[in-house]
């Protein structure tokens, strides 16, 4: 039986837990969005003196200045709190100092709800939720069948003349949508997560792999222009149409203070990336703030590597990843998971487990819909809504007989990666070691080493407890080994001998792993 697996000697192993950034599917098959205005119109520049470059043709319908340090008043003429954010002690905070959690929702990849932005249904339904982050990629990407063709009736970012972008004018249609979505969500209580430039976009542009997305191929635009090449290798060049876009970005939605950017979607994978795109699409975003008199919004990075997320300029991170960040991970900043893609796609309960583990672990982890059905995306969304600590997580259910086990593979490699992860980290944190260190459990309290490690074995357990797993052991105080699951008692348990009795010492994961098994729905509370 694998709960009663009797001790073997393993060799400590070094977990290995750092995630690949993944790359998300897009979706072409959802209904149209709010088709907004019929006639796609031509408009632009403000007409400013001054160093910046063009953000447009004459008479850009965004361009009116507008203070975004002074919060909008509402229909009453009552002033609206500031949403503006500020970083304090690691964590998103408002103003007067108070803590602002994430409760994030991407609306990826089951069709509608305005992706690769976001429309009305969808702020509705994470508002519902009690959802308060939405995220938005503007692209910039056609709108013909093989770009985002949901988009047809309003077009994308640049004006498009029989199938191709024209980069000397910005759609004003586009930008005026995305100022009422904004807006709408921060009538809401919303904040918007921005791409300034969208990394996916341009990465499957450079590999030309998806001919008829991005505007800036050259056989894309109608001046031919390879914008795709280099882009990403290093600082945006000045008056190249990467520049301008950043402008045309902030313009449009740096009026708002419930706005925070992000350097782009998975824009480490963009040919031979250098972190001084990231530098420079910051400092972009911070010169136009400065020009335009608004507000300084939070710039975060998705580049994952240390030395993109270790710069100065970048205030949050966020990473794709199937499992919650600790704290201990992120630098002293904000940090979050805002995608994921397994498949199967998570189901609302795996989903719960990782939600809740991140808010225990001080980080976030958006809800991403990937492949769920709608019944699974209402369930899992329903999630933000709910409290973390409702006693949902509990120990291995008592006095299971042999026939209560219905399931189980007992190879090691049948695990959950995050599962292993959360293992590891607890252990970690009750220790002070590092994962793989010899670890000595001899303090732990007993009179020999099996009554150590059974002290040891509870400890973790509770802490896993603690951070929204179900943990315990078949048989209290004496397995030797604990189950932990991360889907409900009556999913799978995996299963970990944590603890070398000829120590005591720690056993990690992978060494640790004992594969999985199930228990019959009647033996759970």
């Amino acid at each position: 039986m694998i709960t009663r697996a009797s001790f073997v000697s393993f060799s400590l192993v070094l977990a290995s837990c750092t995630p690949s950034g993944r790359d998300g599917p897009r979706d072409h098959d959802q209904p149209p969005v709010d088709a907004g205005p019929d006639a796609i119109t031509d408009a632009g520049h403000n007409g400013d003196a001054g160093p910046r470059p063009d953000a447009g043709p004459p008479s850009d319908a965004g361009s009116d200045e507008h203070d975004a340090g002074t919060p909008p008043s509402d229909d009453a003429g009552v002033t609206v709190p500031s949403m503006a954010l500020s970083v304090v002690d690691g964590h998103f905070a408002l103003d007067d100092g108070r803590a602002v959690d994430v409760r994030g929702a991407i609306s990826c990849c089951g069709g509608g709800y305005g992706w690769p932005l976001f429309d009305e249904a969808w702020s509705s339904l994470v508002a519902a939720n009690n959802g308060n982050f939405l995220h938005a990629r503007l692209g910039p990407f056609l709108t013909s069948s093989e770009g985002e063709s949901d988009w047809a009736a309003i077009g994308g970012g640049y004006v498009e003349l029989a199938g191709q972008a024209d980069l000397e004018h910005f759609n004003e249609a586009f930008w005026a949508r995305v100022r009422a979505l904004v807006q709408l969500a921060r009538e809401r209580g919303q904040y918007v997560e921005i791409d300034v430039i969208d990394g996916w976009a341009l990465k499957h542009c450079q590999a030309g792999d998806i001919p008829g997305y991005s505007a800036w191929a050259a056989a894309n635009n109608v001046q031919g222009l390879d914008a795709c090449a280099g882009a990403g290798a290093g600082p945006v060049a000045a008056g190249s149409v990467h520049e301008r876009w950043v402008r045309k970005v902030v313009l449009e939605t740096g009026r708002f203070d419930n706005v925070i950017y992000q350097d782009g979607n998975e824009v480490s994978l963009v040919q031979s990336y250098d972190p001084a795109w990231t530098q420079s699409l910051h400092d972009l975003v911070r010169d136009e703030e400065n020009a335009r008199g608004f507000l300084r919004h939070l710039f975060g990075t998705n580049a994952g590597t240390a030395e993109a997320m270790a710069l100065p300029a970048v205030d949050y991170l966020e990473q794709h990843q199937q499992r919650a960040l600790s704290a201990a991970e992120c630098g002293g900043k904000p940090c979050m998971v805002n995608e994921y893609n397994p498949s199967p796609a998570l189901t609302p309960s795996e989903f719960r487990q990782r939600y809740c583990t991140a808010r225990t672990q001080g980080t976030a982890f958006w809800y991403w819909r990937h492949g769920q059905s709608d019944e699974q995306m209402r369930d899992s969304l329903a999630v933000l809504g709910a409290a973390c600590d409702d006693g949902a997580a509990a120990a291995f259910p008592p006095n299971v007989p042999e026939e209560g086990f219905i399931a189980a593979a007992s190879s090691n490699t049948d695990t959950d990666p995050s599962v292993d992860a959360a293992v590891n980290e607890v252990m970690v944190a009750l220790t002070g070691c590092g994962v793989s260190s010899s670890c000595d459990l001899s303090g732990y309290a007993g009179a020999n080493a099996h009554e150590q490690c059974q002290s040891w074995f509870a400890a973790v357990t509770h802490e896993l407890r603690a951070r929204g797993f179900h943990a315990g052991q078949h048989e209290a105080d004496v397995t030797d080994e604990i189950a932990v699951s991360n889907t409900g008692c009556a999913g799978r348990w995996y299963g970990y001998h944590v603890c070398n009795y000829g120590g005591p010492l720690v056993v990690w994961s992978p060494g640790a792993r004992r594969g999985w098994w199930m228990i019959d729905p009647a033996y759970c509370p």
